[in-house]
Order: C-alpha cells, then structure tokens, then sequence
C-alpha cells in the first residue's frame, strides 16, 4: 500500500445503495466499489477527492450495484471487474430493470473476471478477493487491511 487509505461512501439511486471510492492520496487514483447509479456524481466525488478512477469493481451484479458501470467506463475509460458466476445476472439488466420499475443505465460490458483469493491492486490499496456467495451466485467481499467492503453480503435486518 502506498500512503494511508482514504476512501467516501455516496448513497447512490433509487434503492439508496451504498458505492465506495477507494484509494491513497500518494496514489492518485481509485477504484470505484458498487457503482449502482449517478455515474456523474460519483466522478465528482473522485475529482473532488483528487483521485483518478483506474478500476471498477462489483460485489455482485444486481442492477443497484452495477446501474453506473457503463457511464463510469465511457467517462473514465477504467475496466470492470466481475465475479464470472455473476454473468446470468449481468445478461438478465434489462429483465432486472424491469421487475424494478427502473432504468440505472445501460448494461455493462465485463472487461475481466474476478477469483476467490486474488490480489486486486488498485489506487494504491491491495484488495484480498473473498468469495461469499448466498446473496447472489458470485457474491464477492473485498479485504483491504481491516476494511471490507462486503457489497450486501451483510445487509441489516433484510436480504443479505
């Protein structure tokens, strides 16, 4: 890890979704967590941070967790990264918007997938993947020294 951990949670769209930016002033950049709406607002926050996005990552691929993939990618250029398990729901967005009654944005396109146990180096952190399936197939956490970011893996008093 290059510098202390600095990172901001927004409560993005309709189903009040809990998206992180991740990185270390040192680094200069960021990995965004559980992007699922308002791509814009949550590229301000980055520029506001003075981060640049280098990845985007999902815990899981319902639609509150991936609505702003598609718009953070084509406005950073940064690649997306999946558990491979996740790919029915990935295929089923428009489906998922649907029985929602929402449209997040577009279906995202997967640039690489994600293993249990690998190493994810971004924004200066290293993310320990741990899988954590039950809430979704390929539910996924993610371990950066003490902090997890664990998408809805826990999710109080409800569906996780």
């Amino acid at each position: 890890m290059r510098g202390a951990m600095i990172y901001e949670r927004i409560v993005v769209g309709p189903f009040c979704e809990n998206t992180y930016i991740a990185g270390t002033t040192e680094s200069g950049s960021c990995i965004v967590i559980d992007p699922g709406d308002e791509a814009d607002r949550i590229i301000k926050a980055a520029e506001r941070m003075r981060l640049k996005i280098e990845l985007i990552v999902a815990t899981h691929a319902h639609v509150d967790h991936i609505g702003a993939v598609a718009g953070l990618k084509a406005a950073t250029g940064a690649p997306f990264r999946l558990a491979e398990a996740e790919m029915p729901l990935v295929q089923a967005y428009d489906l998922q918007c649907s029985m929602f009654g929402v449209r997040l944005g577009q279906k995202p396109t997967i640039d690489s997938f994600i293993t249990d146990g690998e190493i994810i180096c971004a924004g200066g952190l290293e993310f320990r993947v741990i899988s954590t399936p039950g809430h979704s197939p390929g539910g996924l956490c993610l371990l950066a020294g003490k902090a997890l970011f664990c998408g809805d893996t826990l999710f109080e008093g409800s569906v996780g």
